[in-house]
């Protein structure tokens, strides 16, 4: 004989119903990260991580732009794709307030008469009720914390973006510097040079051609000060691109 009590047997029923009610988000909630970024104007690249190196290698090729330098930041920067995960373990949290343990099929033989035959059989499928009921709360509260975690991953990625946005600008001014810095040391080398030779040919007192010749050393120094920040504000900026 086969018997399922009815409060069990709706727990089942009620089991195998709710399994699918929550399921991952196949972005894993990226796709709502997406949205709040670029309502403030940063773009997120696609989520296919095999191009992300063919990507990154094609923007290093050339000059990087600001725009450019942001979009290598978002697909290599090892930040960026800590942020990501979060979102993949918050979805998880909501997919797995929605499942049930599995349900527990119980049996039993029952031996009445003396000649050892089993005349009677019984069998029971228990699940979580307890579990069951207090399913809806945490659905609730898994999808308020999955929403919360999008919420903060975006404006973490904002506000990278925004330290992204002050390197490269510093590396840029630095730059700029040291460009600068060399065409004076250039110049300063080019007029030691000359009064040199005007005071080789009697034309340039010596204490003029030792003023000239510390200009050139100066200027120098400036160069090699000027070349040592803009490696500095490069090395910042390639971190917080996450390149090697």
């Amino acid at each position: 004989m086969l018997s399922i009590t009815p409060l069990r047997a709706s727990v089942a029923a009620a089991a195998v119903l709710l399994a699918g009610c929550a399921s991952i988000p196949p972005d894993r909630g990226a796709a709502a990260v997406a949205e709040l970024t670029a309502a403030r104007g940063l773009t997120l690249p696609a989520a296919d991580v095999a191009q992300r190196p063919a990507d990154v290698d094609a923007l290093l090729k050339q000059p990087l732009s600001l725009d450019q330098a942001l979009r290598v930041a978002l697909l290599a920067s090892p930040r960026v794709q800590a942020r990501l995960a979060e979102l993949g373990f918050a979805s998880a949290e909501v997919y797995q307030a929605g499942r049930l343990s599995n349900p527990v099929l119980s049996g039993a033989i029952g031996f009445t008469n003396t000649a050892g035959a089993a005349d009677r059989f019984s069998f029971g499928l228990a699940g979580d009720f307890i579990r069951l009921l207090t399913m809806p709360a945490r659905l609730r509260y898994a999808r308020a914390d999955f929403a919360r975690v999008q919420q903060q991953v975006a404006a973490e990625i904002m506000q990278f973006g925004s330290e992204v946005g002050r390197s490269y600008y510093l590396a840029a001014a630095a730059q700029r510097s040291a460009d600068i810095a060399a065409l004076n040391a250039d110049a300063a080398d080019a007029g030691a040079l000359l009064a040199r030779q005007l005071a080789a040919a009697g034309n340039l007192e010596p204490l003029s051609l030792t003023e000239c010749e510390l200009i050139a050393a100066q200027a120098q120094l400036e160069r090699n000060r000027a070349a040592a920040a803009a490696r500095r504000a490069h090395e910042a900026l390639g971190q917080l691109l996450g390149l090697p």
